[in-house]
């Protein structure tokens, strides 16, 4: 099986200086993807320089303070409102905001036994597995954090996801595959 490593983040809302981190985190871990589950609200053409100067792809979704104008000006295309991808391991990553799919059922793809369902919007981390054996993931925000935790970003590879503090990198949330 392929080796790899997934950075996630969501609701930068429009912090340059947070995204660097984000890809510096993502070089400094050699991470296959960054995955940013919707309001990356790109306030500046800077924003698009990091993205396209990241290490490796990202992939984002669209959040409900993402507006069309903040895309175009920054020179980022719009992201859609989900997207689906295959990891190398045959499980799946779904990811979506939040703000309109709130569980799996919601969701137009299938989700099954050790796919992850990723989702931001409430700024506050989350790591379980649901009687389906799909996991529910939540980031945090590294910009706006709603919890004790402060400011979090995620860590998913093919044997663990974890949660972690922006600042000192400690695990808060870990969850073996």
């Amino acid at each position: 099986m392929e080796r790899y490593t997934y950075i996630v983040t969501s609701d930068i809302h429009g912090d340059g200086a947070v995204l660097q981190e984000i890809v510096d985190r993502a070089a400094s871990l050699n991470a296959s993807r960054i995955l940013i589950a919707g309001d990356l609200c790109p306030k500046s053409p800077s924003m698009s320089l990091i993205l396209h100067n990241a290490p490796c792809p990202y992939v984002a979704v669209k959040g409900n303070c993402d507006w069309m104008w903040d895309f175009k000006d920054s020179g980022l295309a719009i992201p859609r409102e989900q997207a689906y991808l295959a990891c190398p391991d045959g499980h799946h990553v779904a990811m979506t905001h939040g703000h309109n799919i709130v569980d799996p059922s919601g969701f137009p793809f299938p989700l099954a036994d050790g796919d992850i369902l990723i989702q931001g919007h409430t700024h506050v981390p989350q790591l379980d597995r649901d009687c389906n054996g799909v996991i529910h993931l939540n980031p945090g925000s590294p910009t706006r954090p709603r919890s004790g935790y402060k400011a979090t970003y995620a860590v998913i590879s093919e044997s663990s996801i974890e949660v972690r503090k922006l600042k000192g990198d400690k695990v808060v949330l870990s969850l073996s595959r």
